[in-house]
């Protein structure tokens, strides 16, 4: 077998170079990047017949043969190989083909008339001429695209089939951009999956159109990888980020196509809207069914949660999302988020909009044929969810406050958008006709929307009917306004650091006013630390109900602070009498960590249970100084 590749990037631009490789090629095409019958539904929109084309760096490719019989007939080609040039005149120029013609020229000096093409096609010549951007071959482009402007006519277009490595996509936008021409850029998955073979890097296909310089016109740049409508970005960054993404994905995708990845978790993504890289639009999320099929014998199928589902067990946790893996009946499902501050008209937009994608991540079988994905959801309703409002915490971060339909009826949420997935604070709507005759939406104080939350209340229930319960962790408030309905004789405080989460849980969660509810805006730390330093000083329950700002250690409620000794023994001092209960609402994924807390509190407490939640992450545990208390209480 012939060595057909150069030792260097230099012989690329070579003529020696390419005229060995083509002896040594013989009569076969050297299809760079796919053929006609893959490229023509996208360049056939950006040529007419009627149009004066030349294909530089023609090479030994059936393009220019199949062009002329698809009916462009004005076609001349150019190679810098004269004996590519001489097999591609005794090949095709014949009486069959007439004014197809073959020319020896180097497209960075021909001798044609100026603005004499319509059209200047370049099939992997960019490429080739460009390895790197070595000052040299930097100015050699420079040479090229100057001659391009004089060739082509006002309107002409210079169409480029190219791999648009990052130096190259970098380069030819920025040149173009600052003449005034238009940029398009768009992929040719055709020719990535062509029969006989499957390309691991995108084909693009570049449309620059020539256009006057005009100083009040901004130069347009577009896009459009995935087969739908054209994308608009506002700068040259923008679409060198563009092509980068495209090409990561890609090559994702391709090792994808031939793994499971049951053995290794799941796979998520970040689908992002053209000229929107701040916030996603999607989040997708593959896992594969642990099995010893072949990717070639693999099924698949997308599954879109509905507005406002996203947070369930179901399709948050990786155990929930097994379970629906399992109910699909596929070996691999791609699992479909509709992230926060979009506009999803329906479920039909979703999947027009993410229809190549799924392929892209489909089991080798379903991704080089290109069959059509299904796609899954509950009941074809995309759902719905109203954003209340938006706002920014010093402590929290950024937050939404927003409802959503569900299966109970209006729900209203507290979202920190560091965890978008977890829902801090839950309450129900219920309609209720005011003093006036009209209809108004209010809390619903019946209304328990986690499941640990029944165990607190239940915690409750066991102490003195006055009792005084202290809790760290405000949040919107709806653990305070339950227990006081249920409980009015009942203390509460209260203690929360974020004001703004204050002001949320007063404003848009009903937060009650109560002078058996006393809420302190401050760090629990030292609330605690000071509370058990102050005379007389005496809690019936203390419940750690916080979240952790930092996760990295995999515990994300409570703060790790909050169980240290200092603290344990202030809550000691506070919890002095024997029915005195210590509540924490622990969630915590490291198990050497949960472990170490475990221990940490059965050794100082009597009496300790936990109770973890079957469709959560929660784990309530109970702590008291009374021997063998839940055994009698909670059995």
């Amino acid at each position: 077998m012939f060595n057909l590749l150069p030792k260097t990037k230099s012989e690329f631009t070579d003529s020696e170079y390419w005229d060995k490789f083509f002896k040594k090629r013989g009569d076969k095409a050297f299809e760079w990047y796919g053929e006609y019958v893959e490229l023509c539904s996208i360049i056939n929109k950006y040529m007419k017949v009627t149009d004066n084309i030349l294909n530089i760096g023609c090479g030994n490719s059936k393009l220019s043969a199949d062009l002329y019989d698809a009916g462009f007939k004005n076609l001349k080609n150019i190679d810098m190989s004269e004996i590519v040039i001489k097999n591609m005149n005794k090949k095709y120029a014949t009486s069959k083909r007439p004014g197809l013609s073959f020319e020896q020229m180097d497209a960075l000096n021909t001798t044609y008339e100026n603005e004499q093409f319509n059209v200047v096609l370049d099939k992997g010549t960019l490429d080739a001429l460009m390895p790197d951007n070595n000052e040299d071959t930097v100015e050699r482009i420079d040479k090229l695209f100057k001659e391009i402007d004089r060739l082509l006519k006002q309107g002409g277009r210079y169409i480029i089939i190219s791999l648009l490595q990052e130096h190259i996509v970098r380069h030819l936008s920025t040149y173009f951009h600052s003449l005034g021409w238009m940029l398009r850029i768009t992929r040719c998955k055709e020719a990535e999956h062509s029969a006989g073979r499957s390309l691991i890097q995108p084909v693009f296909v570049v449309v620059v159109t020539k256009f006057k310089k005009n100083p009040n016109i901004t130069p347009v740049l577009e896009i459009n990888f995935n087969g739908d409508k054209l994308h608009r970005l506002a700068s040259t960054d923008e679409i060198i980020s563009a092509v980068r993404t495209e090409q990561q994905v890609a090559l994702l995708c391709c090792g994808l196509s031939n793994s499971n990845i049951s053995g290794t978790g799941s796979l998520t993504l970040d689908v992002y809207a053209p000229g929107n890289p701040d916030i996603p639009r999607y989040t997708l999320v593959v896992i594969d069914k642990p099995s010893t099929k072949s990717t070639d014998d693999m099924t698949y199928a997308a599954f879109i949660i509905p507005q406002g589902r996203e947070c369930e067990w179901t399709f948050s946790s990786d155990e929930g999302r097994q379970v629906l893996l399992a109910n699909c009946k596929v070996d691999r499902l791609t699992i479909i988020t509709l992230n926060r501050s979009h506009e999803f008209p329906d479920l039909k937009s979703v999947q027009d909009e993410l229809g190549g994608t799924v392929v892209e991540l489909a089991p080798s079988s379903i991704r080089e044929s290109r069959k059509k994905v299904p796609f899954l959801s509950l009941g074809g309703d995309i759902g719905k969810r109203h954003v209340v409002v938006r706002g920014e915490s010093e402590w929290s971060g950024g937050y939404v406050v927003e409802e959503v339909e569900g299966e109970e009826g209006t729900l209203r949420r507290l979202i920190f958008m560091k965890t978008p997935y977890v829902i801090q604070s839950e309450i129900r709507l219920k309609e209720v006709t005011n003093k006036d005759g009209q209809i108004e939406k209010v809390n619903d104080l019946t209304y328990l929307s986690c499941e640990y939350h029944v165990f607190l209340n239940l915690a409750v229930a066991l102490l003195p009917p006055n009792a005084n319960i202290l809790i760290v962790g405000l949040g919107g408030g709806v653990v305070v306004n339950y227990i006081h309905h249920c409980f009015e004789k009942v203390k509460i405080t209260s203690i929360e650091i974020d004001p703004a989460v204050c002001e949320v849980a007063n404003k848009y969660f009903g937060l009650v006013s109560s002078p058996n509810i006393d809420i302190h805006i401050t760090d629990g730390i030292d609330f605690i630390l000071n509370e058990a330093q102050r005379p007389g000083a005496k809690y019936d329950m203390i419940l750690f109900d916080v979240d952790n700002k930092d996760t990295s250690l995999g515990l994300s409620c409570p703060p790790k602070r909050f169980l240290e000794d200092d603290i344990l023994d202030a809550v000691l001092k506070l919890v002095t009498g024997e029915q005195s209960l210590f509540m924490v609402n622990l969630v915590c994924r490291a198990t050497d960590l949960h472990d170490k807390i475990v221990s940490k509190l059965q050794s100082l407490f009597p009496s300790y249970a936990s109770i973890k939640m079957k469709h959560d992450v929660n784990e309530v545990i109970f702590c008291s100084l009374e021997q063998n208390r839940f055994t009698l209480a909670l059995v």
